[in-house]
């Protein structure tokens, strides 16, 4: 067999690249929503590059780990799955699969343990690896729980590495962080009816009437929070990170919307 295959499952990132990141403006707008932002938010701080760099790596072998069984194992028991592996890779997965995730654990534990050596909090180290028992409730449920999971999912995304760099927990960050990006995609999948058909009927009667209506609700979105944040940056409550990185994502979304179909 090629060796092809085997990347797929046993290199951290390239899962995500593979099945949800394969076009060049894919990869674009992966950086552009969650590597440049995260960046830029902590350009303000003093933090450790080298600790941001192995948190990206951490959250996302653990991060795939939720992928790959979601991939290969929730489809078994759906109707209309979708396929995001080919046939072969398949194959590979029901023949090692017990390598395939024992490997994903002990290259986070690796990277938990360097990152320990590296004198970050033991708490922190381990706080990405919730992701693990959020995702195996994640894929066995299609509810309107759904919803709140796959933010808790995005807001660890998000704020793990940020937590991992500056090493130490700031209540005002991470609630930014959980309202700048994981609440405004909750609001739109809660009328999408991607969660076992559900659909929230107070989202779509106040917030956003049809998912096809998504650009227009992210420009008053992130138009609002930034307004919203301007005026905390004043009244001291906030400091400019906070500010920026919702500046950024309207800056984003502004220019998204002149982009062609």
């Amino acid at each position: 067999m090629r060796i092809y295959p085997y990347l797929t499952f046993f290199i951290p990132g390239y899962y995500t690249l593979r099945t949800r990141h394969s076009s060049t403006k894919g990869v674009v707008r992966f950086i552009l929503t969650y590597f440049l932002p995260i960046f830029l938010f902590l350009v303000w701080r003093e933090y450790s590059i080298v600790n941001l760099l192995l948190g990206f790596l951490l959250v996302y072998v653990l991060y795939e780990v939720g992928y790959i069984e979601n991939d290969c194992e929730t489809i078994k028991k759906e109707s209309n799955p979708t396929l995001r592996l080919k046939s072969t890779e398949y194959q590979l997965y029901e023949k090692h699969r017990i390598s395939i995730y024992t490997g994903k654990i002990v290259a986070a534990v690796l990277i938990a343990a360097l990152l320990y050596v590296r004198r970050v909090n033991l708490l922190i180290c381990l706080f990405s690896f919730i992701l693990i028992p959020s995702y195996l409730v994640y894929n066995r449920i299609r509810c309107k729980w759904n919803l709140v999971l796959h933010a808790w999912l995005m807001f660890v995304r998000y704020y793990a590495p940020i937590l991992i760099s500056l090493g130490v927990f700031f209540s005002k960050d991470a609630i930014a962080i959980l309202f700048v990006y994981p609440v405004r995609v909750m609001i739109e999948l809660s009328v999408k009816g991607k969660f076992g058909g559900y659909e929230n009927i107070i989202v779509k009667r106040f917030l956003l009437h049809e998912y096809s209506n998504f650009q227009q609700y992210r420009f008053r979105y992130y138009s609002f929070t930034t307004l919203f944040m301007l005026l905390l940056l004043w009244m001291k409550i906030i400091d400019m990170p906070i500010f920026f990185i919702y500046f950024y994502y309207l800056m984003f979304t502004i220019f998204s919307m002149r982009l062609p179909n």
